[in-house]
């Protein structure tokens, strides 16, 4: 289990804020520096949770579609039926109306992670080919 996960998220939630705070700033260096700061310690926590095993961890990144964008979340606790997430603001802030207060069906967040997680290995496996194949052109 990922220690300290609400220390974690307390810092997480400063740094959306930060970011949301520029959005007047948007393409402006300290707009980019914000969002990576952001998403790189969102994508580490993300990380050390897939370490943990697959589907449903404490501390995966959740991305529920909704409206034009999405909705995101961090899983916080997981029981035999359902998720526990906190929500991140990030953007336009937008909540799922699959999570209810905080919670949501474990089915629900199983299959969006199976989701994402193949489209990251079909990612990956498709940029890897393109640098075996760029090496193998020069």
């Amino acid at each position: 289990m990922i220690e300290d996960i609400h220390s974690r998220l307390k810092a997480i939630q400063v740094l959306c804020q930060a970011f949301n705070k520029l959005s007047s700033k948007f393409g402006t260096a300290e707009h980019k520096a914000a969002d990576e700061a952001f998403w790189s310690v969102v994508q580490a926590l993300d990380s050390e949770a897939k370490l943990q095993g697959s589907g449903p961890q404490i501390g995966r990144l959740i991305k529920l579609p909704y409206a034009d964008g999405y909705a995101r979340y961090i899983i916080t606790k997981v029981q035999a039926k359902v998720v526990k997430l906190e929500h991140l603001p990030y953007k336009e802030g937008y909540k799922s109306p699959a999570v209810r207060d905080g919670v949501a069906e474990k089915s629900v967040i199983e299959m969006e992670l199976e989701f994402y997680d193949s489209m990251d290995t079909a990612i990956k496996k498709d940029r890897s080919k393109q640098l075996v194949e760029t090496k193998s052109v020069n």
